[in-house]
């Protein structure tokens, strides 16, 4: 994939070698929390190499990269490292192995094992999403560093008190975990291709895979989406206890429409339940109904930190959940996530990687708070892109749908189009208040 951002570009790809360039920009523009350790290991990746063919240095870049963006949210939460009248020594204090990292680690290698099965149960369509994960943030990274000012809206409570040293370490965690929970809604797949490759032998199955959570969890997995589906409120000010002026609000829309995506087992949902009880970080959210016992200004900021984490992982598979903003961590991850799908290799690709191949480009024209033009000239013709390229463009129009507060969108303008050779395509486009979609 290639792909040219505008104004202000953070990478310009050539189109042989787009890892490669993803690399240069990384390596130039290094993220402020990574440590010599995370800097060794993205000094460990062949940088003429393609990422999804490194699965080892990856992974340990994926651990080492997710392991210093939570160290530096930690480290900008006052009540664990002290006010200035009483500061703590933040280095001796801190223990990598209390922050559930190596049970996601564990979660990620297990994925990569198990890999090889999805590209088989869906080799037309499969792409990867180990390599996947790392370019996200990586791309992510330079637009929310260089076209968005480095900072995200999350609350009009709390939107300037989140930094842009904070949101570098939010978008790292979101990228790298959003699709840590594929497998789960693969197995189905793969008990389709089983069945109809023995059933030919007749052979009969006596029972399909079936996986699912631990009933002995469900009130941690209760809690977890009440927490993403949640909001911040302020307390009446005849309720509050000092300082304490803040409780948290269940949106039942998003706690419905979180329900229906996990009863589909759609791997949004499922990502952020497993990063959700794994991480310790998330397992110390406050999540306060409570106006008798409300939370402070900075218990209620933390909550907002990981609510928008988890929700934004959830959101980017759940096509109910509609955006009002190009500015949101949810839009952002969704946009770079659509992005990617363009130029990452299914299985019968890489079965024919002997053959020429030539790469889809991506050109972002411009990306901004306000207006965001990409353009994607896919490989091949029109007949064989026509279905991928329909299917992305409705998924767009979903979450720019008629809904509760869609005259917001007035202000604000996407086009999003695909062509191939001989510039046959189509496209959406959002321009004053009017959504159109049309052939080229």
């Amino acid at each position: 994939m290639a792909l040219n951002t505008f104004p202000r570009p953070p990478f310009q790809f050539e189109s042989e070698h787009p890892d490669k360039q993803l690399l240069v920009y990384l390596k130039e523009s290094t993220p402020w929390y990574l440590t010599e350790e995370a800097k060794r290991q993205l000094r460990d990746l062949d940088p003429d190499g393609e990422l999804n063919k490194q699965r080892e240095p990856v992974i340990g870049l994926w651990e080492a990269v997710l392991r210093d963006a939570l160290r530096g949210l930690k480290k900008h939460d006052p009540r664990e490292c002290g006010a200035e009248k009483q500061p703590i020594d933040f280095e001796s204090f801190f223990d990598e192995h209390s922050l559930g990292t190596e049970r996601l680690s564990e979660v990620l290698k297990a994925f990569s094992k198990f890999e090889s099965l999805m590209y088989g149960a869906q080799p037309q369509r499969y792409r990867d999403h180990v390599a996947h994960t790392l370019r996200v943030w990586i791309i992510g990274h330079g637009l929310l560093k260089q076209c968005l000012a480095g900072k995200l809206d999350a609350d009009p409570l709390f939107d300037d008190s989140i930094s842009p040293e904070e949101w570098e370490c939010i978008w790292a965690m979101t990228a790298l975990c959003h699709d840590i929970g594929y497998p789960l809604t693969a197995v189905d797949r793969i008990n389709d291709r089983t069945r109809q490759a023995l059933e030919g032998q007749g052979l009969h199955h006596l029972g399909d895979l079936r996986y699912g959570f631990s009933p002995w969890i469900q009130p941690l997995q209760e809690t977890i989406l009440q927490l993403m589906a949640s909001k911040v409120v302020e307390v009446p000010p005849a309720l509050r206890r000092e300082e304490q002026a803040h409780v948290t609000h269940l949106q039942n829309k998003y706690y419905m429409k979180f329900l229906n995506s996990l009863d589909r087992l759609e791997h949004g949902v499922v990502s952020a339940l497993i990063v959700g009880r794994s991480l310790v970080y998330f397992l110390e959210s406050d999540l306060c109904h409570d106006p008798f016992d409300p939370l402070s200004e900075e218990d209620a900021r933390q909550f907002l930190i990981r609510r928008e984490i988890l929700r934004a992982i959830a959101a980017h598979t759940c096509p109910e959940i509609y955006h009002l903003s190009f500015r949101t961590l949810a839009f952002l991850l969704f946009i770079v996530d659509e992005l990617q799908c363009w130029g990452r290799p299914t299985f019968e690709q890489l079965m024919e990687e002997m053959q020429p191949h030539h790469n889809d480009e991506v050109t972002l024209k411009a990306f901004s708070p306000d207006r965001i033009d990409i353009e994607v000239v896919a490989a091949g013709n029109w007949e064989q892109r026509k279905r991928a390229a329909e299917r992305q463009l409705n998924g767009i129009h979903k979450r720019l749908r008629l809904a509760v507060g869609t005259p917001m969108l007035g202000a604000l303008r996407l086009r999003y189009e695909v062509k191939t050779e001989g510039d046959k395509g189509c496209f959406i486009e959002l321009r004053d208040g009017r959504i159109e979609e049309g052939k080229l």
